[in-house]
Formats: C-alpha cells, sequence, structure tokens
C-alpha cells in the first residue's frame, strides 16, 4: 500500500505539471482565475528552496561544476558506457521516454524525470530514499543500471577528480588496498561495505 501510495504521488504530481504546460501554453479563453490555477502548478511558480543543512557545499560552483562532470561521466559504470545522463536527458525533462530504462542491461522501471527533483522529499517510484545523495548511490551499483561498486566510485573519483575533490573535501583517504566493496554485490564485496560505508560517509556530505 505504502507503495501504491507513492506512485500515486508522483503521478498526481507529473500529471499536474504536464497540464499546467498544456494550459498555459494554449491559454485562449481561459480567465485570469483559471490561468493563476494554472500557473500554480508550474515548477517556475515554487518558491526558491531552502538550503540542504546536510550539505555543505551545495550552492558551492565548483562542487555543482564536479557534481555536473560527475554526471555525464560514463567511467561511473562498469562498461564505461552508462552516466546519469544516459537515462536522465536534460532536454526531456531528464528521463529518456523509454518503456523501461536501459543501463548495462535491461531495467525493469521506466527512467523517472528528474525536473524539480529538489523539490521532493521522497524518491524513485516507491519512495524508498529520502535524500538525494542516498538516492544516487543505488543507481551505481545496480547490477542492470551502472553495475558499479561504492568503492570503484571512489576510485575513480580519486583518478579521474583528484585536484577538483581536493580543493573541495580536502585529502582523501588511502584506498589503494580495499576491493570491490558494496551492500548489493557478492559476499567478498559485502563484507568489506561496512568500511566503504565509512568513506562515503565523508563523501556524500558534500557533492558526491
Amino acid at each position: 500500500m505504502r507503495r501504491l501510495f507513492f506512485i500515486g504521488i508522483l503521478v498526481a504530481a507529473i500529471s499536474s505539471a504536464a497540464i499546467a504546460g498544456v494550459v498555459l501554453y494554449r491559454n485562449t479563453g481561459l480567465s485570469d482565475a483559471q490561468l493563476a490555477v494554472a500557473r500554480s502548478l508550474s515548477l517556475a511558480s515554487l518558491p526558491k528552496f531552502r538550503p540542504d543543512p546536510s550539505n555543505a557545499v551545495g550552492d558551492n560552483a565548483d562542487a555543482i561544476e564536479l557534481g555536473a562532470l560527475l554526471f555525464n561521466d560514463t567511467g561511473m559504470s562498469a562498461d564505461a558506457n552508462v552516466s546519469c545522463a544516459t537515462c536522465h536527458l536534460e532536454n526531456r525533462q531528464f528521463q529518456d521516454g523509454l518503456q523501461f530504462a536501459q543501463g548495462i542491461g535491461n531495467t525493469t522501471r521506466r527512467t523517472m524525470p528528474l525536473r524539480g527533483v529538489a523539490y521532493q522529499s521522497w524518491f524513485f517510484w516507491d519512495g524508498r530514499t529520502d535524500s538525494l545523495w542516498s538516492q544516487a548511490i543505488s543507481p551505481i551499483e545496480s547490477a542492470v543500471e551502472h553495475g558499479f561498486t561504492r568503492s570503484q566510485a571512489a576510485f575513480h573519483v580519486i583518478a579521474t577528480y583528484r585536484d577538483r575533490y581536493f580543493r573541495l573535501f580536502g585529502l582523501l583517504p588511502e584506498l589503494a588496498d580495499i576491493p570491490p566493496a558494496s551492500p548489493l554485490g557478492t559476499k567478498p564485496s559485502r563484507q568489506t561495505g561496512s568500511l566503504c560505508a565509512k568513506i562515503f560517509a565523508t563523501t556524500s556530505t558534500g557533492s558526491l
């Protein structure tokens, strides 16, 4: 029931935004009161969102730039062909228009649009996470989306964005001897998950 409840809310919100866009685009014959209602359903009518107290660099231009690089980086996947932007296309409200998202494998759900995501309190179709940073981990470690582990993600950040990371967050911990680790992976990778959770605790507070 909880899952259906969240799906219902998301569908209603997306439908309302779509209706508002159509109504505003074709506004002939509407009264001022009707137009005001339509505008209230538009993302453009939302107030400026409040800063996230858990994100110390949320308004930092360097962090925003690093986030954009990571979002478009296909190196953050097992086959080096999938990035976040592969499924979340900017010109399609950050979704892909497909029935089911296509990562390194075939998924069973449609890509969620990300337009206006900063205003959301629950994420995924079933509302299973309550913050953007926790949401972002799941696709990275999904066997059919990015197929990565969080330790591989950390290695990639070190190899590709070391200087950018250092300017934002300071020195990185030594990771050379850490094997692939993920709570969703193989038994060996799950066994090292607690160690990598500590690593992610230092990075997820920022832009990662």
